[in-house]
């Protein structure tokens, strides 16, 4: 049979996903947890971790209790963190998995002496299209409820929150809280351009809640979805032929 051209495009295109690398830049971090995840500015692969969809290799392992413009991204000059607690905690609980290992520990952020995280540095692979912030939360058992800001550089505020899971910070699922009473362990700011961002925490007692881990996700380009949206159609083509 012989192609038309929006075919023979179609076609190409499929050809182009099949070789081209269709994932997000992705920087996620850890706090406190299991050292079988990566050290600071590690580039060598582990475990898959994290939530589905937005899943990495490369995680950042900040063990201890503070940083300063530590490399969060494997590019000298590039994104970093600084940050500092008084407090950390291991829920002490949580086992099998790299995404327990991730979740096991956390550190509080809004307590005396605690400065929240600031992330800087932030590249055109993040800003130009903007970025998703994912934040997992962690628990020891207090059933603490999460008021999360986002304050981007140069942007608008952005708030969030929800209460941990009261019996662990994994149990083998994640579940996104949006809303004070939501029950789960992790939630998202969406949308953000800015090239740095403080994240902090005005929950409420007992105790300040903790920050497990956060991962920041590029949103694709408006270029690359229509290629993966001209892809699928591709496709279609190929089925009715």
């Amino acid at each position: 049979m012989k192609h038309t051209p929006l075919t023979s495009i179609a076609c190409a295109l499929t050809l182009t996903l099949g070789s081209a690398s269709l994932t997000a830049a992705t920087i996620s971090i850890n706090f406190v947890g299991n050292t079988n995840l990566n050290n600071v500015g590690a580039d060598s692969p582990t475990s898959i971790v994290g939530l589905n969809g937005v899943q990495a290799q490369d995680w950042v392992n900040l063990a201890g209790t503070s940083a300063t413009d530590a490399d969060i991204d494997g590019a000298s000059g590039s994104a970093t963190i600084s940050f500092s607690t008084n407090w950390r905690f291991n829920t002490g609980g949580t086992s099998g998995t790299e995404n327990h290992n991730m979740m096991d520990g956390a550190i509080r952020l809004g307590g005396t002496g605690d400065s929240a995280p600031v992330i800087s540095n932030l590249g055109t692979d993040f800003t130009s299209s903007g970025y998703d912030v994912y934040v997992y939360f962690g628990s020891d058992s207090h059933n603490r409820v999460h008021r999360f800001t986002l304050t981007p550089t140069g942007d608008s505020t952005s708030n969030n929150s929800g209460t941990e899971n009261l019996t662990q910070a994994y149990n083998g699922a994640f579940t996104e809280t949006n809303a004070d009473g939501d029950v789960g362990n992790y939630l998202v700011f969406r949308g953000i351009t800015a090239s740095e961002f403080t994240l902090s925490d005005n929950g409420t007692s007992p105790g300040k809640p903790g920050v497990a881990g956060i991962e920041i996700v590029a949103v694709p380009e408006p270029s690359l979805s229509l290629l993966l949206g001209l892809g699928g159609f591709s496709l279609t083509l190929r089925r009715r032929r």
